[in-house]
């Protein structure tokens, strides 16, 4: 069962970070010089993790239980509030850091290309993942912003 769960977890977001990819191109285009590599994000108050790696066409996204621990070009270990508002552009990566809120480990020039991209564009992820709710968005975003709350 557990397994099964975190299978579903990761179609979502593989399905969130592709539509991310998709309506960002010009964030897309800045990936390009890590395609291939692979990142490992541990989610410290999740009981999963998230595997990725970048793609010339998208972005291949796991969710694995905690107890698994894939090799990975770079490993990123943080609560999910901080890397949610570092993802949004809402928090300093470097003060996270600084403060070890924020852990890294690994290549360093793929995590630099990363921020970059990431920093370069303007994502809601709430906007994001609602959008394709139509008339139900609204409700949608509701939903998603209490599950936001209470998570982070």
């Amino acid at each position: 069962m557990v397994k099964k769960r975190f299978k579903i977890t990761g179609l979502i977001l593989n399905s969130v970070a592709n539509k991310i990819y998709r309506n960002h191109p010009s964030m897309a285009e800045r990936l390009q010089p890590i395609i291939n590599s692979s990142f490992f994000v541990k989610i410290t108050n999740l009981p999963f993790n998230v595997f990725f790696t970048i793609e010339e066409k998208g972005v291949a996204v796991k969710a694995l239980h905690n107890s698994e621990q894939p090799t990975a070009d770079l490993t990123i270990s943080s609560d999910l509030t901080s890397l949610v508002n570092i993802f949004e552009g809402d928090e300093d990566g470097d003060k996270l850091f600084f403060s070890r809120k924020l852990q890294i480990n690994g290549n360093s020039e793929a995590l630099v290309t990363l921020r970059n991209a990431i920093d370069s564009q303007d994502i809601n992820i709430v906007e994001e993942i609602s959008a394709p709710f139509k008339i139900f968005a609204n409700p949608a975003k509701s939903v998603i912003n209490k599950l936001k709350r209470h998570v982070c």
